[in-house]
């Protein structure tokens, strides 16, 4: 499952200073980015903010104790908010697709509803546009933000991966347990890429009492930054059966979505997941169905 760096209300984070103003580059030598947590930027595919970057520089005045990174939760008032995206005129068809089919996957697994919206909002927003590399900030930003599909990134599996960064997740293999289900073998990373695999040793850390989650769509492959792609491994699962299993989700796992619910859904919003005409056809069922309660809230007038 994904992992929460929320303390309090703060996102924790170890990052390099170097990769922030950097500009994404493909992490596979053919120049096709088909990995998207291989790039320059923190931990490969993450953008910080101003405040983000600010923190960074308290951490390393510390010796690397961690600091609190601030990265916002789309919500009001403790309850989740919809999140109006806008499609850049650079995108073509097939990222379109797969980020329509993306946003349907969150939409259908937990109470974060994506709106669509033909211009380009000031307030928060997600603005997809074809960039170099697949990449994204992490929580909500005041004013918006980008997030990059770029070529090769054009999969249903790296939008949902990128959009979890977006509302706040971060990578699975940096929790600070990590050690109990993988190992690290930095002999096999590309040289200056040691630090994408940092794990967070505060123990006030919150993935919020959920286990590791080998099948998490926010989890690094085998061969993530590796000096020789199939061959040589970076990250060694010690549940050998799991090794093939990390990196290559396809969606959201079951551990991400009740994760992801905790997070975002203990206190539902109040409106509609899906049109109101679709929650007309449904009525009879608003109070015998639970995704109709669901989806239908507004409608249902349930809150």
């Amino acid at each position: 499952m994904v992992t929460l760096l929320w303390v309090s209300h703060f996102l924790v984070v170890m990052v390099m200073l170097s990769p922030i103003a950097t500009t994404e580059t493909n992490g596979v030598e053919s120049g096709v980015n088909t990995r998207p947590d291989e790039g320059d930027k923190f931990e490969g595919d993450m953008l910080l903010n101003p405040d983000q970057i600010n923190a960074v520089i308290e951490q390393d005045s510390k010796n690397h104790q961690f600091a609190a990174i601030k990265a916002g939760h789309w919500k009001r008032n403790g309850v989740a908010i919809p999140i109006p995206y806008f499609f850049s005129w650079s995108l073509g068809s097939s990222a379109k697709r797969a980020i329509s089919a993306a946003v349907k996957e969150y939409r259908d697994k937990t109470c974060i509803k994506f709106v669509e919206v033909d211009k380009k909002p000031t307030g928060p927003h997600i603005t997809f546009f074809k960039g170099n590399g697949c990449w994204s900030f992490v929580g909500m930003q005041s004013s918006g933000q980008q997030l990059s599909i770029g070529q090769g990134c054009e999969s249903k599996a790296i939008v949902v991966h990128e959009l979890g960064h977006a509302i706040g997740l971060f990578h699975e293999q940096s929790r600070p347990d990590r050690d109990r289900y993988v190992k690290i073998l930095s002999q096999n990373v590309k040289p200056g890429n040691i630090d994408n695999f940092k794990k967070y040793k505060t123990s006030t850390i919150n993935s919020l009492g959920f286990p590791y989650d080998f099948k998490s769509i926010m989890h690094y492959e085998k061969y993530a930054f590796s000096k020789d792609v199939g061959r040589l491994v970076t990250i060694q699962t010690l549940d050998k059966s799991m090794q093939n299993v990390i990196g290559h989700s396809k969606g959201l796992s079951e551990g991400d979505v009740k994760q992801i619910n905790k997070m975002y859904c203990s206190i539902l919003p109040c409106y509609n997941m899906v049109s109101s005409y679709q929650c007309w056809l449904w009525k009879p069922l608003c109070a015998v169905n639970a995704a109709v309660k669901r989806k239908c809230r507004l409608y249902c007038k349930l809150c």
